[in-house]
């Protein structure tokens, strides 16, 4: 069911359509269709892997919250998830499906841009 959420803006769905917001724009897409596919071992490994990248991401945003209220972008997580995901990745002898960030390099999270802010003329923002 779609609703009119901020500065009257349509969310949720309509029939086969999706709204959401993206860098401040609707977006409309497809429902995305049922799964048919079967994955392979492999893939329900990575896809763990990336689970734990997640679920670990979402802990340090929540942990740093407080810091940086107001300051955030709409990639911020989505990038923090990448990072923890390639620290957790490096230097790690655990098979996939089992790989924990702090088994890995977490000082690859060091340096991490969390509040970065892309200007209309390209440039950064922090």
């Amino acid at each position: 069911m779609a609703y009119l959420g901020k500065n009257n803006r349509l969310k949720g769905s309509l029939g086969n359509l999706v709204f959401r917001e993206l860098n401040g724009k609707t977006i409309v897409q497809r429902k995305p269709k049922k799964n048919t596919v079967k994955q392979t071992r492999p893939t329900q490994l990575a896809a763990v892997d990336f689970g734990s990248a997640s679920t670990t991401a979402k802990k340090i945003r929540i942990g740093v919250k407080t810091y940086s209220r107001d300051l955030g972008d709409a990639q911020s997580f989505c990038r923090l998830r990448t990072r923890v995901k390639l620290a957790a990745r490096t230097d790690n002898s655990a098979p996939s499906g089992a790989r924990k960030l702090w088994e890995g390099n977490p000082a690859l999270l060091e340096g991490f841009e969390y509040n970065r802010i892309v200007l209309t003329n390209g440039m950064y923002k922090e």
